[in-house]
């Protein structure tokens, strides 16, 4: 018998097949996806009956379908697949895989309280963002309000059965439930059940006044009193059995539960032990840079005592001054961007002073999306770009949120059509909040941080998410106190001891696996790119290499470096390409960009 030299190529058959698979399995992802995220389901016309379940029994189900998906797509022939399928079909499977998992750590998941990850939060951004253009979309806006105190009674629910089977959450996590139900609380005419009347002009005066009588009615009677009764039972009730110290450490199976969670904020398979030591060892470097700026700036004394001089010589900036400070920012960069990663895909976000329900669920800043289609975004700056510690940093969180950080990605993303939709609405943490940080430095690779206090600005920026990766894993797996935390923390930071323990808070006890993925991803980024300029030699091209990250979507970071062998194979065989028309004296043909993203999409 002969043995062939290659595989024989997959059929035409075989693609249509492949790609079935691919769509039953996505199919499948958006009946049991959609009604967890009621914000992507409005996005996309479709009005749900209600919020996402809070039970166990739900837990188990979003497993199984997470199973049959990761199942399904084990089958798939890969090679018949087009270039894009294949990256949603490994994004998929790393989503489906990572979920399968969830259902074993929900009686010690509290995030169904946490400010930062409840899904109240998506109840909230539904009803300041329902469509009120009809009679019908009135219906169900009164509906969605009517449930809302329901879902209330679930949380609840969901809490107190944790603690009858011996999960008490942290009182950090308590507390800070708390203080967001208060805040909604008092957010008066700025909460975003309040429906002002330029949202309905489209609708009859008569039916609007019943509208807004109706909803004031519901809100005055269920809403709020549901609101007073979570915050109170919480406070009298569950505090006083709640942990004394956070951690996940402390529960059954939580130091299981906390590797599940660090691979899925960091899409790597990193145990937490080096996650610590990877931290440390960002932190060491941090350090030695910090006293090099230092020794710029011929500083005498203590660390301590040189952040407390820059304390008390900087001054916390006004709205109008800290908004000015950040589009300064902006145009600084601006002239650099188009040579190091190409054009850009819109205008950089606008920037504005938050709002208060902004400032309630985005207490660092956020870049949100005002034109989906456009890719326009708005950058909101919340108090704390205002103390001293904003205004030495404020050009590295600046480049850091605007362009080229969050901005510039989510625009890139928005302004591809040819992005499947599941790469589009999925965004992998670890590439998100890495491709931030690694902007951040970007910046500095382009010049930006020449002034000796900008820079030292920036280098506590970065040792603080570097703290934030050794505390998140210290707290959660490693057993740390608060102390200890708090310890570290301080060390890179000008705020004060109130904002640094809510931003402990915050980033680690209510998000545990998340507080390091800026870290773990921006040094991936970076590890990506330095393996792409050895294997291109001279001929690396830095804009061309991110304009390829920047493409298929924010992808786990292992599906990431698959795509860019694609491009690094694309790029070579360009360039033999182009050596040969040379030789032969004809043009040289354009690359074939479409063999990375193909505009299908299935």
């Amino acid at each position: 018998m002969t043995l062939s030299s290659s595989p024989p190529r997959p059929s035409l058959a075989d693609s249509v097949v492949a790609a079935r698979v691919l769509a039953e399995a996505l199919q499948e992802y958006w009946k049991v996806t959609l009604p967890q995220r009621p914000t992507v389901a409005l996005a996309n016309g479709i009005l749900l009956g209600g919020y996402p379940e809070l039970s166990f029994e739900s837990a188990r189900r979003n497993a199984r379908s997470a199973q049959a998906i990761a199942r399904a797509l084990a089958d798939v022939d890969v090679d018949a697949l087009s270039p894009g399928d294949y990256l949603t079909v490994l994004a998929l499977r790393w989503d489906a895989e990572s979920r399968a998992e969830e259902a074993l750590f929900y009686w010690s998941d509290f995030s169904i309280l946490s400010p930062a990850r409840t899904e109240l939060r998506d109840a909230l951004e539904l009803l300041a963002s329902h469509p009120l253009a009809s009679v019908a979309e009135l219906e169900r806006y009164l509906y969605l309000l009517e449930a809302l105190p329901f879902q209330l009674a679930r949380v609840r629910g969901a809490m107190a059965e944790r603690r009858e089977r011996g999960y008490n959450a942290p009182r950090e996590v308590v507390a800070s439930g708390v203080a967001f139900l208060e805040g909604l609380r008092a957010l008066g005419d700025d909460a975003p059940w309040h429906v002002s009347p330029a949202r309905l002009g489209a609708i009859d005066s008569t039916d609007a006044r019943a509208f807004l009588q109706d909803a004031s009615e519901s809100v005055r009677l269920r809403l709020l009193p549901s609101l007073d009764s979570l915050a109170d039972w919480l406070e009298r009730d569950y505090l006083a059995a709640a942990s004394e110290r956070p951690g996940l450490w402390q529960y059954p199976g939580g130091k299981e539960q906390y590797r599940h969670l660090l691979r899925r904020n960091s899409s790597l398979d990193i145990l937490p032990e080096e996650a610590h030591q990877v931290g440390i060892a960002e932190l060491r470097r941090v350090d030695s840079l910090l006293a090099v700026v230092r020794t710029r700036l011929g500083v005498k004394g203590t660390v301590a005592a040189f952040h407390d001089s820059l304390r008390r010589a900087t001054e916390p900036m006004s709205d109008s001054v800290m908004v000015a400070a950040v589009r300064a920012a902006q145009a600084r960069i601006a002239p650099l961007l188009t040579e190091a990663v190409g054009p850009l895909p819109g205008p950089p976000p606008t920037v504005a002073v938050a709002t208060p329900i902004e400032r309630l669920l985005h207490p660092d800043g956020a870049v949100l999306d005002v034109g989906v289609a456009t890719g326009e975004g708005r950058l909101v700056l919340t108090p704390r770009w205002r103390t001293p510690g904003g205004r030495l940093a404020v050009a590295s969180r600046t480049w850091r949120l605007s362009v080229p950080g969050r901005a510039l990605q989510r625009a890139s993303v928005l302004a591809r059509d040819s992005i499947p939709a599941f790469r589009r609405l999925n965004e992998s943490r670890a590439f998100v909040d890495g491709w931030k940080e690694y902007a951040a430095s970007l910046a500095g690779e382009l010049g930006m941080y020449q002034a000796p206090h900008d820079a030292y600005g920036r280098l506590l920026d970065e040792g603080f998410a570097a703290a934030l990766l050794v505390v998140d894993t210290g707290v959660h797996y490693l057993g740390w106190t608060r102390p200890q935390a708090l310890g570290v923390l301080r060390r890179y930071t000008l705020e004060g001891e109130a904002t640094v323990d809510s931003i402990f808070v915050e980033r680690v006890v209510n998000d545990p696996g998340a507080a390091g993925a800026a870290t773990l991803g921006a040094r991936e980024f970076a590890a990506q790119r330095d393996w792409m300029r050895r294997e291109l030699g001279a001929s690396f091209d830095r804009r061309a290499w991110h304009e390829a990250v920047l493409a298929a979507g924010a992808l786990p970071l292992p599906v990431l470096a698959t795509h860019m062998e694609q491009w690094l194979y694309e790029t070579r065989r360009h360039a033999a390409l182009a050596r040969d028309s040379v030789k032969a004296g004809a043009a040289i043909p354009p690359k074939d960009t479409t063999r990375l993203e193909p505009p299908d999409d299935r």
